[in-house]
């Protein structure tokens, strides 16, 4: 119903005021809470649509189909001759997706809302803060990934962000809760967005215990509902158990027709101790009349329900009622004017978003409807390919019945066979090879699977004979999927602000006490307080869009290192890029530079005014520090005793001679214990003398041996030498005595034969001499 004009918001207390219901007609969806019988019976036919449409729809099945696809149930039945194959692509498309869009952190910014004051911008920059540090503190990235499964498997996820007061030791925090996409439902049912919707309901089976536990004022009322509950079963237990039988059965439902796989007697005994509960957040703009003790002549109008949210929570197929209240995530003790500064005033707490686009339904599609076939035909090429390799590998046997042979005696295992016949023919039955285009269509589905989806490998970038891909090639590839997922991104991107926003509302509403959260600043990590009445003003959360997407580090370090070439960074900008240890001392070193690092040397042992006076001196350039000297601004530094009175003086002159006589004490210990040390260095020194000098008289002795035996050597040698020479002597006389003899024979035998020149017929060469 559209919200009436002209109607400011009251806060209003009993005791000052006297409210009167609106008369009739009554023009909201739910009839008022003085009606329980009738708002139970208009939730439970509000319920009956929404299963009804779901089910018209085939929502239930395909569902249900694709939860058996990501389970690798890809057959539907199971076959005895066949050996059926799945490959589940769909898993691998599914759980990359998933690991793509969750890489990373998100990155939370929050601005005003209109003009604000200077001193709540320091409020912005803590809203940012305690959203990131709730963010990490509660593992809420895991609760993402469940999500976006959710989303990828179904088409559709949804979520539930509450302030649960009994979490953190009964101090309350707020918590995401994932709503299955069977238990959630909007009215009207074909609203896309489910904060436009009337209602938005949530059913889901409780113990029967606990809800008793939780309602104790109508425990002797709430029964099981065992029945309605095992024909809203889950039969996704039963295909996870596998207890499925594959066949499908009609049940009624209070008017509402669901074909069920798998129903058995046996499913309706897990809900026999469990109850039905129905959750609705409803929008109701019930006015009320209220009357001011001290203006009893006037009558004001404001809304009964904050925000106009109402909560109905029922059981019992609607005959009981167990809560009619007000908007439960606004503080009542909160002003009307702060109530509408924080984003659940008017919302609902759930958020529904669709994995693929879709324009005509609020449910969206999932990629398992696209991918499905290709999927199975792969399956199919995959179970015939196994099929002829199984024929090929295991031939048959053809053994006439005239070998002789048993069948039985003809096994794998070794053995010996004697047939009867000569000619017994046992042989191999030729069967035909595996059929090769069978090969190339596993190929071709799956590469029409992954174009299809999308998705690619990051080996695609790899060239023949190179392992390595250069940081621009995957920061390409990394574009090419975000621009392929980027409806995927835009939808799961409204959900993680959504998130955020729902919990800065929270924060706002209920963190009524202090609470210490931390963030990391300049490379630092600080505390504060974080209060959330103190924190309300108008304001939004944004998140970067794709900041949860994988970014390539090695892009990030490279383009760190250039810009630092280039002077567009500082150092640290580019230690935080290169994730380099203990930054932060290294960052804080060179701000600080030679001069702070010995000016915070100095800060011990020089007071606090002096040491202000250097700093500040030290941050001075040449002119800046020459303008202060002549306008006065900087006085010459005076000696401690001529700022402090005579006590103060000998005190001060007590305490250094304290000083040095402690550091003569310390120093006089420091060489004691010096002495100590070389007395022991010496005593060391001397053993290991000793020991060197022993082992010198031993190396010398053992020289002297090795000289003596050397000599014997030698001396053998002259000796051996020696006897040679006389024998060659011996040989040399004999030689001569010998050739000496030979020599007088033939000059004895020239000389009887006339000598041994004969000069007849020769010519004289002699020459006159003339005077």
């Amino acid at each position: 119903m559209a919200r009436k004009d002209n109607v400011i918001p009251i806060k209003v207390d009993a005791k000052d005021v006297d409210t009167v219901v609106e008369e009739e007609p009554y023009q909201e969806l739910i009839p008022p809470d003085s009606k329980a019988a009738a708002v139970g019976e208009k939730i439970w036919q509000i319920f009956e649509e929404v299963v009804e449409d779901k089910q018209n729809q085939g929502l239930h099945d395909r569902w249900i189909r694709n939860y058996e696809l990501g389970r690798n149930k890809h057959w539907r039945y199971e076959s005895k001759k066949v050996s059926l194959i799945s490959a589940n692509l769909l898993y691998i498309h599914r759980q990359r997706t998933v690991n793509q869009l969750t890489d990373n952190h998100p990155t939370f910014n929050v601005r005003a809302v209109g003009k604000i004051e200077d001193e709540d911008r320091q409020k912005i920059d803590a809203l940012k803060y305690a959203a990131t540090y709730w963010w990490q503190e509660t593992e809420q990235q895991g609760s993402l990934a469940d999500s976006i499964w959710n989303g990828e498997t179904y088409g559709s996820t949804i979520e539930w962000v509450r302030f649960n007061p009994e979490l953190e030791m009964g101090i309350g925090e707020v918590e995401t809760i994932l709503v299955d996409p069977f238990y959630f439902g909007t009215y009207p049912v074909n609203e896309r967005d489910n904060q436009k919707a009337l209602v938005n309901m949530v059913y889901m089976p409780m113990h029967l215990q606990d809800a008793k536990k939780r309602w104790p004022d109508h425990a002797d009322k709430i029964r099981t509902d065992s029945d309605i509950l095992a024909e809203l079963g889950d039969e996704r237990k039963e295909m996870a158990a596998g207890t499925s039988k594959g066949k499908a059965q009609t049940i009624t439902l209070g008017g509402v027709v669901k074909r069920l796989l798998g129903y058995s007697k046996e499913a309706a005994s897990g809900y026999e101790n469990q109850c039905l509960i129905i959750i609705c957040y409803v929008k109701d703009y019930t006015m009320v009349k209220a009357k001011f003790s001290d203006m009893p002549d006037q009558q004001f109008q404001t809304p009964k329900y904050t925000g106009g949210i109402r909560q109905i929570i029922t059981c019992n197929q609607g005959e009981l009622v167990l809560e009619d209240k007000d908007n439960p995530n606004v503080n009542p003790d909160l002003d009307p004017e702060q109530q509408m500064l924080t984003y659940l005033y008017d919302k609902f707490p759930f958020t529904r978003v669709n994995s693929l686009q879709e324009t005509t339904q609020a449910w969206g599609p999932s990629d398992f409807e696209q991918l499905e076939a290709l999927n199975m035909e792969l399956d199919k090429s995959l179970s015939q390919f196994n099929t002829a390799k199984d024929r090929v590998a295991r031939a048959k046997v053809i053994n006439p019945k005239t070998s002789g042979v048993p069948n039985e005696h003809i096994t794998n295992y070794l053995g010996i066979i004697n047939p009867t016949n000569v000619n017994h023919g046992i042989a191999y039955l030729e069967s035909q090879a595996v059929n090769q285009d069978l090969l190339l269509a596993i190929n071709m589905y799956k590469e029409f699977f992954f174009l299809v989806a999308g998705s690619f490998e990051l080996e695609q970038a790899q060239t023949p004979g190179k392992d390595v891909i250069a940081y621009k090639a995957i920061a390409a590839l990394l574009e090419r999927a975000a621009t392929m997922m980027r409806g995927k991104i835009r939808s799961y991107s409204k959900m993680i602000r959504e998130r955020g926003r729902m919990y800065l509302s929270h924060l706002m509403n209920f963190y009524t006490e202090d609470r210490w959260i931390s963030y990391e600043e300049a490379g630092e990590t600080q505390q504060m307080p974080v209060n959330g009445s103190q924190l309300i003003l108008p304001s939004r959360l944004t998140v970067v869009s794709g900041s949860t997407m994988p970014v390539s580090e090695v892009q990030q370090r490279e383009e760190a290192l250039i810009l630092s070439k280039l002077g567009q960074i500082d150092q640290q900008a580019l230690l935080e890029a290169l994730d380099y240890p203990d930054r932060r001392a290294i960052i804080k070193r060179m701000r600080m530079g030679p001069i702070g690092m010995y000016l915070t040397k100095l800060q011990h042992v020089l007071p606090p005014q002096i040491m202000q006076l250097l700093t500040q001196i030290a941050k001075m350039d040449d002119k800046d520090f020459a303008k202060a000297m002549e306008k006065g601004e900087i006085q010459p530094i005076q000696i401690p005793g001529e700022q402090l009175n005579p006590g103060q003086v000998k005190a001060f002159m007590e305490m250094k001679v304290m000083e040095a006589e402690l550091q003569e004490k310390m120093a006089q210990a420091a060489k004691t214990k010096a002495d100590a040390e070389k007395v022991a260095a010496d005593r060391a020194l001397v053993a290991e003398q000793i020991v060197t000098e022993r082992v010198r008289q031993r190396v010398a002795m053992a020289g002297i041996k090795l000289d003596e035996e050397k000599l014997k050597l030698e001396r053998a040698k002259v000796v051996d030498e020696l006897e040679k020479g006389e024998k060659e002597m011996n040989l040399n006389v004999v030689d001569r005595a010998h050739k000496s003899m030979e020599m007088g024979l033939k000059y004895h035998k020239d000389k009887a034969q006339g000598g041994s020149y004969n000069e007849r017929g020769l010519k004289s060469n002699n020459l006159d001499v003339l005077e």
